[in-house]
């Protein structure tokens, strides 16, 4: 339970903005004056840092102390939500936001490597997932009241404010050492397999994040108002527990295979409902569909990643891989806005399921394979 809770709060802080990234553009649009092109493209600076910080440890991680690369992440993302608080310029801003992001992408890839480690990765990410799911719908909830209420000082304090009370038990992290005892060092994988892999997740992560940072916008545009749009996009978050929830109880019984094309197709299908219709009910339906959808696959997806390196290589770089990505959805999505980025998001499944397919091929030949010499 210790890791599960160690895990879940260095995701956390390293994630809050992130997930919250539709209520923030929102915010730099409605109190700041930014233009959302602008809004969107603050959000991608700062996602942009994650991804650098994430990869550039992705090794590091592997071979050093997790806690101490924890501890440094949360103390500059505290820094970079406090000092962001008393400038509105857009200059000022970026710099800020920049730094943050670079705490942050430290604080993700840590928890990424830590998880990878576990006896059971895919039903440690869906138990951390599912525990992700309640503390996100929460504040989709509640963070458009205070942000109507307090503007963006209100969103960067309150983010501030999580990321310091995830802290202790940023203590419960395992060390390396401890690791080992429990799972033998793994290889790396052959380039071609890593290289897939890291497709398959910028794929699916830059037309999901595209999706999922406009999702404020387009309810808007339904005829709902920011607390409709708020309640909604909370309530399909908290849906999401009932996939961590399934992947947790279903672990890799079946496999891997057959769960991400039912996770990879539902989302799919999600994404490209949202983007191409306007109507409140679709809106709503299909935001609840992909919240259960996400939670459901992306354990499988991050299991696929420590199956190739227990010592969290490789779920650190697909972290990193994942941010960045994201990072492109804000800008991507305000180009495509509209049927543009319903049919981006229909290819985009298709051609993830395909990247991972021979990957988990990969993945079941070398289980088989250490079975063999066991």
């Amino acid at each position: 339970m210790k890791l599960i809770l160690a895990v879940f709060f260095t995701f956390i802080a390293g994630g809050l903005t992130a997930g919250v990234s539709p209520l923030a553009v929102g915010a730099f649009v409605d109190d700041l004056g930014f233009t959302e092109a602008a809004a969107g493209s603050l959000v991608t600076f700062e996602m942009t840092a994650m991804c650098v910080a994430a990869m550039l440890l992705a090794n590091l991680i592997s071979r050093t102390s997790r806690r101490r690369w924890a501890y440094i992440g949360a103390v500059v993302t505290v820094i970079g939500q406090s000092v962001s608080t008393y400038f509105s310029d857009f200059q000022t801003l970026t710099i800020i936001r920049i730094v943050t992001g670079l705490g942050e992408g430290t604080c993700f890839a840590t928890a990424s490597a830590a998880a990878a480690g576990a006896a059971e990765p895919d039903r440690l990410f869906a138990q951390v997932m599912f525990f992700q799911m309640i503390l996100w719908g929460i504040l989709l909830a509640v963070l458009p009241v205070v942000i109507l209420s307090y503007g963006c000082a209100g969103l960067f304090w309150t983010l501030a404010l999580l990321t310091v009370m995830a802290m202790p038990c940023m203590a419960w992290l395992p060390d390396l050492d401890m690791i080992q005892k429990n799972r033998q060092k793994g290889r790396t994988p052959h380039m071609k397999t890593g290289i897939m892999t890291m497709m398959a997740f910028s794929v699916i992560s830059v037309t999901g994040s595209a999706v999922w940072s406009l999702s404020e916008r387009i309810g808007l545009k339904t005829g709902l108002n920011l607390k409709a749009v708020g309640m909604i996009l909370g309530i399909a978050t908290i849906a999401g527990i009932a996939g961590s929830g399934a992947a947790a109880w279903l672990g890799i019984r079946w496999g891997r295979r057959l769960p991400l094309f039912f996770g990879i197709g539902a989302s799919t299908f999600a994404m490209v409902m949202i983007a191409a219709i306007y109507e409140p009910i679709s809106f709503t339906t299909n935001q609840v569909i992909w919240g259960v959808a996400y939670a459901f696959m992306t354990p499988y997806m991050m299991g696929v990643a420590a199956a190739l390196d227990p010592l969290g290589r490789w779920t650190a770089t697909a972290s990193g891989v994942t941010i960045g990505a994201s990072a492109l959805g804000p800008i991507i999505g305000g180009m495509l806005i509209g049927w543009g980025l319903a049919l981006v998001s229909g290819l985009s499944g298709i051609f993830t399921f395909v990247l991972l397919l021979p990957v988990l091929r990969y993945v079941d030949e070398r289980i088989a394979d250490n079975n063999e010499h066991t």
